[in-house]
């Protein structure tokens, strides 16, 4: 939860004005979403019109130029827009044919860019992206090309900002003030990439954020009278076609006739009579004694484990029967209701708790019991079960004469002639397997560390204790502002307490046998314990250009304070800005567990 008390200047809702978007526009446009569907909600906003005293602020979107490497390996510039409320990255056609790398298929519609309406993007491009001064930093990423994403910003010339802060800074795009086309737009999840610590807010709210390609400006620079309001809601979306298209291409696979379903068909063919009426009249084929006994034979050798199961159903079906019965005759609640079954397992599945059966059996005794009382249960031999006798298989000829099917058992019409009830045996069928479920203390720093609001607090409020300690022991005294090194150091510190207490086997095998069980959920990130100390993620990344915490971030349990302490700081660094934009932030130095979610 963010516990930031700013609140939007354009709606007053509690997220930054940076990040605010068009609620009307956006609930019109998500009502023609389908099933798959990324919002890109980039806010385009350049004119911001206030109610009050009938002016309006000239809004400066935060932009920047970057340095691209062509297929040849030279290098372009490139004018991006910087918006951490898009869910993608788009480049124009132009610049794309620019750069010439290879490029992927693909096939998305994209909707609110430029006027509005629908556009498709056919293709996606990867590229590496620098800032325009020297630097060793790199964003990689992903591109959808558009043959337009908007219109020149800002959309008239600006004046230069007076403040003094910006005259020994780098900015990463020094005609941010003059108009000029936008080559490319980077996402929220590249946004995180490249915010750096620093904030620094100028007249008429101008704010400054320090990133990996230098200072980008955004918010208001003056005000006059107020004239239109411009707003853009992007959303890229799975085009239908596409998913038509796979469906169309399924390969059809005949159906494998038996010699027993061509005999029914010939059957059906010869036997079968349309009367004058209408009606139809066919001829029932009943197999012989020999062939419905060998399939009977076939059927159970299949359904030998779950025959059980099927008994039980059948006696689902003779409760839905009851039930149907008493609605159509109108009885009475009270009216006692009596079943009879031949499978002593089905009727110890009943007569018992349902809670002590499997899923299975337990969401069928429950419908049993509703309407048939598991007192009223009996149980009946195979031999005076009506129907037992289809299941076993008759002539025709017998089933005519046969009185147990006609009429029943001849016990069942007197009351005080029924059978006297054995015990039922009890049966471990089905039976749920008993779970141990262990209760385990949440891992966590020390109870004296959850009295910090803010990790920042936290780690100042230590280095300062351990700061006192270092002088009361050396001769050599500290005095002055913290250090970034006593501030890194005593962070490194708290980690490494974390860690040894929530991964304690892990660390404790790392160091034996240099690696971790793989039946540990680390396992999967092949975990590592640096120089430091600190247990980080492992993994095939050495040689890439990244920095060494991107490659290697430090691993930190999900469920702890510090963890949530950690997020909270991230959320309020990328301006309140949304999962993707913090996660993203997080990544760049730490490895939380099941951090998604």
């Amino acid at each position: 939860m963010c516990n930031s008390t700013s609140r939007c200047h354009i709606c007053q809702k509690p997220h930054h004005t940076l990040l605010h978007r068009d609620e009307n526009k956006q609930i019109n446009q998500s009502t023609k979403s389908t099933k798959n569907v990324i919002l890109v909600s980039t806010k385009k906003e350049t004119k911001n019109r206030t109610a009050s005293s009938g002016l309006e602020s000239e809004v400066l979107l935060a932009t920047a130029l970057v340095k691209v490497k062509t297929v040849s390996g030279s290098s372009k510039k490139l004018r991006i827009l910087i918006d951490p409320g898009s869910q993608a990255s788009f480049i124009t056609e132009e610049a794309a044919n620019l750069l010439a790398h290879p490029r992927q298929k693909i096939h998305a519609k994209i909707s609110g860019l430029e006027d509005g309406s629908p556009k498709i993007s056919k293709w996606k491009v990867d590229l590496n992206v620098q800032p325009h001064f020297p630097s060793n930093f790199t964003l990689n990423t992903t591109f959808l090309i558009l043959s337009k994403l908007t219109q020149s910003l800002p959309n008239k010339n600006l004046p230069i900002s007076s403040d003094e802060h910006w005259n020994n800074k780098i900015l990463a795009d020094p005609t941010y003030n003059i108009p000029g086309p936008i080559d490319a737009i980077i996402g929220a999840e590249e946004c995180g990439k490249i915010i750096q610590d620093g904030i620094h807010k100028a007249e008429h709210r101008l704010l400054g954020q320090k990133t990996e390609f230098g200072w980008i400006l955004s918010g208001t620079m003056k005000e006059k009278p107020a004239t239109t309001i411009i707003s853009m809601i992007n959303r890229v979306e799975e085009d239908a076609q596409l998913k038509k298209f796979w469906e169309i291409e399924e390969v059809l696979v005949p159906r494998i006739q038996t010699k027993e379903d061509a005999d029914c068909e010939d059957h059906y063919q010869n036997n079968t009579k349309r009367n004058e009426d209408g009606t139809y009249t066919v001829t029932i084929p009943f197999k012989t004694e020999p062939e419905f006994g060998e399939s009977k034979r076939r059927a159970v050798a299949r359904t030998k484990s779950t025959l059980p199961r099927l008994e039980l159903c059948a006696a689902v079906l003779l409760a839905r029967l009851f039930k149907r019965t008493t609605r159509t005759l109108k009885l009475d609640q009270e009216t006692p209701l009596f079943a009879w079954s031949d499978s002593t397992i089905t009727l110890a599945w009943i007569t018992e708790d349902p809670t002590k059966w499997k899923t299975f059996v337990a969401n069928r005794v429950i419908e049993i019991n509703n309407t048939i009382s598991k007192e009223h249960w009996h149980y009946v031999s195979g031999e005076e079960n009506p129907a037992d006798i289809i299941s076993r298989g008759i002539h025709l000829e017998k089933l005519v004469q046969h009185q147990v099917w006609w009429n029943g058992p001849s016990w069942l019409l007197k009351e005080r002639c029924w059978p006297q009830q054995e015990e039922i045996e009890n049966t471990n069928e089905e039976m749920k397997i008993p779970r141990i479920i262990a209760c385990v203390k949440a891992i966590d720093i020390p109870k004296e560390y959850e009295r910090f609001s803010s990790l920042t607090k936290m780690i100042r409020v230590l280095s300062y204790c351990r700061r006192f300690i270092t002088n009361c022991s050396n001769k050599a005294k500290e005095h002055g502002q913290l250090t970034v090194h006593e501030m890194n150091t005593t962070l490194n510190v708290i980690i490494i307490e974390i860690q040894n207490r929530k991964f304690e086997m892990e660390i404790k095998s790392l160091r034996k046998n240099n690696q971790v069980d793989k039946k540990s959920k680390l396992s999967t990130l092949n975990p590592f314990i640096d120089k430091e100390g600190l247990l980080r993620v492992g993994g095939r990344l050495q040689k890439s250009p990244l920095a060494y915490d991107e490659k290697h971030p430090i691993i930190i349990p999900y469920h702890s304070q510090f963890s949530q302490m950690l997020i909270q700081n991230a959320h309020a660094s990328t301006l309140h800005g949304g999962n993707q934009a913090t996660l993203a932030y997080i990544r760049r130095k730490y490895w939380i567990i099941n951090g998604k979610t």
